[in-house]
């Protein structure tokens, strides 16, 4: 029986039952999870003798000064990381950055993200430098996440070029790509969407994280300070009913109440966290299904953008309201959930026997409702793994692959 086989039979049989599970790839979701089975095979047809068990390497590379900001403020509690990278053209702001190895790029790749015009035999032999620097300092990692604000040079430029050596080196690429607000220059907000519709291409996949998004959900929920309420609310007023785009006055506002506001600064980081949770979780921890890599790379292997969904719930019938709550994040939403082609979801919950497999079956049956009518059949692959911090809760994260980039960065 070959892996694909192995991590079918798997999932009809709920083995983790009946076998230890850490390691085990898992799980190609079909139905109900009945309370028995019988092994489809032989072990000893099972596993290939070419197996590798070893635990891939996990990096994480910050692309820019925002980038750079979420992998410091993040430092330390990025489990299972191999190895931290940060890649900026300012000197001052890659000095700040908590990271094993930093990457200064010239500067003068920037004529590129103006439209200028430059040389281009040394923008080809800068290029090819900054790869074979950039190669060696990704060597021997398994998977690694991109986080970049795009709309920069930095994330319109450089992204792409990393995402490329990554695809040359055969290393699994996940971009959390930090989009722009509405207020901000909409010749930026347009080389963000080039530079995502760039990494679309070469990335295994691209996570839009939309600062709107979150932004307008802070901002109905109260989380946002006063000031940058009222400045929103002041671009609002200014913009509607009009096409004229609003004067620089206006974005300065805009920048400076952001720049102040604690709780949209911490988004983008929070956001990330999620998503590298999400995904590394059922690769090392124990559970009663955990996944291997190449689980995950035919979860998120489609043309389209990755939407995001994430939720917590503690208590009564914690499972299914995580998986609700999960369903209506701001970066996801029912619309994006059934126009997916594609769907991961990473489970946590009560370690040891706590964990049900009523309550993993309640959780995938409540993200298959809405999308039982659609027509092109779509794969859910889960792990669900226990968290020794949690006594009646589970953490629920979705990762809703195929869905376009507007529609992934849309404001709900």
């Amino acid at each position: 029986m070959d892996r694909r086989q192995f991590v079918q039979t798997l999932s009809a049989l709920a083995a983790s039952s009946i076998l230890p599970t850490t390691g085990f790839a898992g799980a190609m979701f079909s139905g109900m999870l009945p309370k028995s089975a019988e092994l489809l095979g032989r072990p000893e047809n099972i596993f290939n003798n070419d197996c590798s068990c070893r635990a891939p390497r996990i990096g994480v590379i910050a692309v820019g000064s925002p980038g750079g900001e979420v992998l410091t403020s993040l430092y330390g509690r990025l489990p299972h990381l191999d190895r931290s990278i940060a890649i900026d053209n300012f000197p001052l702001e890659l000095d700040r950055v908590e990271a094993n190895r930093k990457i200064l790029v010239s500067n003068s790749l920037s004529d590129m993200y103006g439209g200028k015009t430059m040389p281009s035999k040394f923008r080809e032999h800068y290029v090819s430098y900054l790869k074979d620097e950039i190669a060696e300092a990704v060597a021997n990692l398994d998977l690694a996440f991109i986080v970049v604000k795009m709309g920069s040079y930095a994330g319109t430029i450089v992204a792409p070029i990393v995402a490329e050596v990554l695809r040359n080196k055969g290393i699994t690429s996940i971009c959390a790509a930090i989009t722009l607000f509405h207020y901000q220059e909409k010749f930026r907000r347009q080389v963000s969407l080039a530079g995502m519709s760039a990494l679309k291409g070469i990335a295994n996949a691209v996570v839009p994280i939309s600062s709107e998004a979150l932004a307008q959900s802070a901002r109905r929920t109260g989380l946002l300070s006063p000031r940058m309420d009222r400045a929103m609310t002041a671009y609002e007023v200014a913009t509607q009913g009009s096409m004229v785009w609003p004067t620089g006055g206006l974005e300065v506002r805009m920048t400076n109440a952001f720049r102040r506001d604690d709780f949209l600064k911490s988004i983008p980081a929070t956001t990330f966290e999620q998503i590298y949770r999400g995904v590394t979780s059922p690769l090392f921890e124990p559970g009663l299904v955990t996944v291997d890599l190449e689980s995950i790379e035919d979860a998120l292997s489609s043309d389209g953008h990755v939407a995001l969904g994430y939720g917590h719930a503690v208590g009564v019938n914690a499972a299914e309201k995580a998986a609700l709550t999960a369903i209506s994040h701001p970066l996801l939403g029912m619309q994006r959930l059934r126009s997916a082609s594609s769907i991961f979801v990473s489970i946590e919950g009560p370690s040891g026997k706590r964990m049900k497999i009523k309550d993993v079956n309640g959780i995938l049956n409540t993200i298959r409702a809405p999308i039982g009518h659609v027509d092109h059949g779509q794969l859910i692959t889960f792990g669900a793994t226990y968290n020794q911090n949690f006594a009646d809760e589970y953490r629920v994260t979705i990762l809703a692959d195929g869905v376009s980039a507007e529609g992934a960065i849309r404001v709900l």
